[in-house]
């Protein structure tokens, strides 16, 4: 029996679902930054500061930064807050490998991005978009949230904002999502090495491209690929391997304590019987998950053991050999681990109402942050923003707080 009681709520109409709200990033065709970085404009300068006096520069410039979000209310809030691309067609077939990444959405606005393939194990490649201006500019890698591949519209949009401000874009499709679904999760323990590699490829062998290590590369993450950036900033910190993301990590809504997550997810309570935000939202994911699992030959032990969000980690960790546990214990981080630990410059940002992961994460690594006096992570809270819908409910901030870290940062 599945957990819950999803079969008793109705689905949003798909005319609801697509076209209620208007289309996500109002500033997708112009350029509405503002910011400012007279500190840069001697480059040789800049390149020569340490990273850490770079964030220093960066933080207090993220605290002057207006914050205005709009004030929604009824269904709209619901969409906004729980949908934020608004294109469920497009979800449902990132679900499987032959449809995944098909939508079109870049090729309709610029040819720049190409289909790549990064190495990240031996014989195993995560798939993936680049657009490269030249080697000699810095790099983006974005991270989609959970379920999404590369044609997400906050996906597209944000990877857009970046490559027109002059970066090399690579949008990375991790295990189990988008091309790379056939690979099972690991919930951060391996994605985290995986970001990695994807870093020091872009520096050292994006096809016939050589960059020197001192360029760049900075990491975008939403929701799960939040928490695959913050696992890559620890793991590249713990590994004296910082250099590979020496152009920061800026981690929306992350769920800091995966298996946390994973539980909530999990419980009849969190999910509702109503009509609420939530319960359309696992509605979904819910039909995500019976679609993965079936693309992966596990429909028959998933039905059987509950079809919910554990199950389909154990299932995850059976087919790497080790059991449930074992998994949670290499992939779930403490907050003090992280505010120890962690030598990457990383701007976290969390709003209070986001339905789907509790701000509790961000506000205990800040407590932990402040208790272990680190100098390299940033947490943020705001009232407003809902779940990685920050780019809906305030535009100008998103944009800029991106800007920030990605100008201040890079080399």
């Amino acid at each position: 029996m599945m957990i819950g009681c999803a079969p008793r709520i109705p689905s949003l109409p798909r005319v609801v679902q697509n076209h209620i709200v208007p289309q996500a990033f109002e500033w997708q065709h112009k350029d509405i930054s503002k910011v400012e970085f007279k500190e840069t404009t001697d480059i040789e300068s800049h390149r020569h500061r340490s990273t850490k006096e770079l964030f220093n520069l960066v933080k207090a410039k993220l605290d002057q930064l207006d914050y205005r979000p709009r004030n929604y209310s009824g269904i709209k809030a619901t969409l906004i807050m729980s949908v934020p691309e608004k294109d469920l067609d497009r979800r449902d077939r990132d679900q499987s490998r032959k449809t995944a990444g098909n939508w079109g959405r870049f090729e309709r606005v610029t040819p720049d991005f190409k289909p790549v393939w990064i190495p990240v194990e031996t014989n195993l490649n995560l798939a993936g978009l680049l657009a490269v201006h030249d080697q000699t500019h810095p790099y983006v890698i974005l991270l989609p949230g959970t379920f999404d591949g590369r044609d997400g519209l906050y996906v597209r949009d944000t990877a857009l904002l970046c490559y027109r401000h002059g970066y090399n874009v690579l949008v990375m499709e991790m295990r189990n999502h988008g091309q790379s679904i056939e690979h099972w999760i690991s919930i951060g323990w391996k994605e985290g090495r995986d970001v990695l590699a994807a870093a020091k490829w872009l520096k050292m062998k994006g096809g016939d491209r050589i960059a020197g290590e001192q360029l760049s590369v900075a990491v975008i993450g939403f929701s799960l690929g939040a928490w695959y950036g913050i696992r890559a900033a620890y793991d590249a910190s713990v590994t004296s391997q910082e250099h590979l993301l020496n152009g920061g990590v800026i981690a929306f809504n992350p769920p800091v304590n995966i298996k946390e997550t994973v539980l909530d997810w999990n419980r009849k309570e969190f999910r509702g019987c109503e009509l609420t935000l939530r319960s359309q939202v696992f509605k979904q994911f819910d039909s995500y998950l019976r679609k993965r699992i079936k693309e992966l030959g596990k429909e028959t032990e998933f039905k059987a053991a509950g079809e919910t969000f554990d199950v389909y980690v154990e299932l995850a960790t059976n087919a790497q050999q080790l059991s449930r546990e074992e998994v949670y214990q290499r992939a779930v981080l403490s907050p003090e681990q992280i505010a120890e630990k962690v030598r990457v410059p990383v701007v976290v940002y969390h709003a209070e109402d986001d339905p789907l992961v509790d701000v509790k994460h961000s506000q205990n690594l800040k407590r932990a942050i402040e208790m272990n006096d680190s100098g390299y992570i940033k947490v943020i809270i705001k009232k407003k923003g809902g779940h990685i819908a920050l780019h809906e409910v305030e535009p100008q901030y998103y944009v800029n707080l991106i800007l920030t870290v990605l100008e201040g940062l890079k080399r």
